[in-house]
């Protein structure tokens, strides 16, 4: 169970006109509930609770759960197969079902991420998920929406002029920051499996010809971002989400499990890619100064990295990374955060009415 402060975050969100109370009563009435994000590589299912205590709105965490599904790679001249069609709406039927089950009354819902959204038979899966469940209508996000969402879920108001969000998913990344009175965002069109998937088609070795793709694919579309948006690179304050980020946390600062925020040194970088290339890198234990919460954490995730990603997609994910840092033109402070996700930021502004209103606070 994850709890996160974020009068920093929900309050004041100018960025999606949020209605906020400032003053709130120590006990709220909160609201709860049960999203599934449809992505890249399935669904990714979260129990959440918005409300405000001491004059602070938080987000509480109480469930999560993910199922891998062939949804992506299923996509053939832009349309998602009918299997995965399939397979994917089950998942989110079966764990909608799961988390009612657990939390009785709370508001259901599903979204498709902006990789997803990119098929054209997106209303195909909204039917499908519709056929087996009501939840009401799923809507669809663009990259620069999901980019947004997560920067307000993710990042701790009073650090927003200086921040920026980058988010690699597995189809693509999205780099968003505050600029000019409003949010800027950009999507590059690689993430940790599109991109090993289009390394794998340069060669045999596998570590080289990603190499010569970032090179080649990754930093001109770096350098064309930068030139549109300066405020990519300029910012001082990196936060990254996404499952590469959460697997270096994981094994590279193993004794931070108990911390929303993992702080991050540009070495640890350098050590995860090493420890991938000479495939060490799930050898990583916590030290015996590790709090005993962070070695339950340690033991859950990590297990479920080696379970979810290869070592090549970690490789693309961590190396796409690393072309970002090299490419800024300024040192800063690198935050791994655990429990960011653009869902908590989609649902913050399709449900502020009822949300932030006088009598969910009551």
């Amino acid at each position: 169970m994850t709890t996160m402060r974020f009068m920093t975050s929900f309050c004041g969100a100018a960025l999606l006109a949020l209605s906020c109370l400032h003053a709130a009563p120590a006990q709220a009435q909160s609201r709860i509930y049960c999203g599934v994000e449809v992505g890249s590589k399935g669904v990714k299912a979260r129990i959440f609770e918005f409300g405000v205590k001491d004059s602070e709105s938080s987000l509480r965490v109480s469930f999560s759960k993910d199922i891998n599904t062939t949804i992506i790679a299923s996509m053939k001249d832009g349309e998602l197969g009918a299997a995965a069609i399939a397979e994917t709406a089950d998942a989110v039927a079966a764990v909608i079902k799961e988390m009612r089950g657990l939390s009785e009354g709370c508001k259901a819902f599903a979204v498709g991420s902006s990789g997803v959204a990119l098929a054209k038979n997106t209303a195909s899966l909204a039917e499908a998920v519709a056929q087996r469940i009501d939840i009401g209508a799923m809507d669809f996000i663009t990259a620069e929406q999901e980019a947004e969402f997560g920067f307000i879920s993710s990042i701790p108001k009073k650090d927003w002029p200086q921040a920026v969000l980058v988010d690699i998913g597995s189809s693509n990344t999205k780099i968003g920051y505050r600029g000019e009175g409003r949010f800027r965002a950009a999507d590059l069109p690689y993430g940790s499996v599109s991109l090993t998937k289009k390394a794998a088609d340069g060669g045999a070795d596998f570590s080289r010809a990603l190499g010569s793709t970032v090179d080649s694919a990754v930093r001109p579309a770096l350098r064309d971002i930068s030139s549109r948006l300066p405020g990519v690179m300029n910012r001082k304050k990196v936060f990254w989400i996404g499952g590469a980020g959460w697997s270096l946390a994981t094994f590279m600062r193993p004794d931070q499990g108990a911390r929303d925020f993992v702080r991050l040194e540009r070495s640890d970088v350098r050590r995860f890619l090493g420890a991938l290339n000479d495939r060490s890198w799930a050898n990583y234990r916590p030290s015996a100064k590790a709090s005993a919460k962070a070695r339950a954490v340690f033991e859950k995730d990590s297990a479920r990295v080696v379970e979810v990603f290869s070592r090549d997609n970690l490789l693309a994910g961590v190396s796409l990374f690393d072309a970002f840092l090299n490419d800024r033109g300024v040192d800063g402070p690198i935050y791994f955060v655990r429990s960011g996700q653009w869902i908590m930021g989609y649902a913050a502004a399709k449900f502020a009415d009822e949300i932030w209103s006088e009598d969910a606070l009551e």
